[in-house]
């Protein structure tokens, strides 16, 4: 996967503010490491931690967990064990008083972090497979417009084109921090792939679609992501991938490795 490098600090403010850091973290990176990483959670996470049956889903959240707080202590340059969550009314956590937004989303063996400086944000990864009822799913939460673009296409084409449509409009939906809670039929997104990712109208309103920047995000083989953040700058916003190696996953002090 192609990895662009990260803004240094040297970076124009105006050019951070247009720039969407995107994170992500392959799990099976994190073999072995899972009490190392633990050391970076609060109380309240280690208790969630705990509380998972599958060993391998408490080393997953233990990971992301950590990945999160070391990532936005280095944004913030901040102790990531100093960082205290407060979480809005459909969990969508945040942190008070500092001059970032986040959105974490997990599938699979991926784990994405999306960060900006402008506005709210949301990121979504999906894996892509074939569910049970796949063509209801569709119908009962795609807008119409988008329903029949995928009805219309070949068998073959339709499991792709579904992570792509559901991955742009569940980004969407945690941009604005709603979640599930928010009809996913009540907005519509572009569907033909040879078209830029964008909102296309909210509740039938092209207005409030302009409001809002929409990419895909490219390089993870078998699966779909997409990312939305609300337009406080120009037309336009720049994506910064970079995946997070084994070894960025602890802290650095002047010291040293903490």
């Amino acid at each position: 996967m192609a990895i662009a490098e990260a803004p240094t600090a040297s970076t124009k403010r105006k050019d951070a503010k247009t720039t969407i850091e995107v994170r992500s973290l392959n799990l099976l990176s994190c073999k072995g490491q899972t009490e190392r990483l633990m050391r970076y959670l609060c109380p309240s996470e280690r208790q969630r931690a705990s509380r998972f049956h599958y060993r391998t889903d408490y080393e997953r959240y233990v990971a992301a967990r950590a990945a999160l707080r070391l990532q936005l202590g280095d944004f913030l340059d901040r102790d990531p064990n100093s960082l205290t969550f407060k979480y809005t009314s459909q969990d969508k956590p945040y942190l008070e008083d500092c001059a970032i937004e986040f959105n974490v989303s997990h599938s699979g063996d991926w784990v994405l972090f999306a960060f900006s400086r402008s506005g709210e944000i949301g990121v979504d990864i999906e894996h892509i497979r074939p569910i049970p009822d796949m063509a209801n799913v569709a119908r009962q939460n795609f807008a119409e417009p988008e329903f029949a673009s995928w009805e219309a296409l070949p068998d073959r084409e339709r499991i792709a084109a579904f992570y792509r449509c559901w991955t742009r409009k569940e980004s969407f939906i945690k941009a604005i921090g709603q979640g599930l809670s928010y009809p996913l039929d009540s907005f519509e997104v572009t569907f033909d792939p040879t078209r830029p990712a964008s909102v296309a109208s909210v509740n039938g309103d092209e207005s409030l679609a302009a409001e809002w920047w929409m990419a895909d995000l490219p390089g993870f083989n078998g699966y779909a992501a997409a990312v939305t953040m609300r337009k406080n700058f120009g037309n336009e916003a720049r994506v910064s991938m970079k995946q997070i190696e084994s070894a960025d996953l602890q802290q650095h002090s002047a010291e040293g490795i903490v």
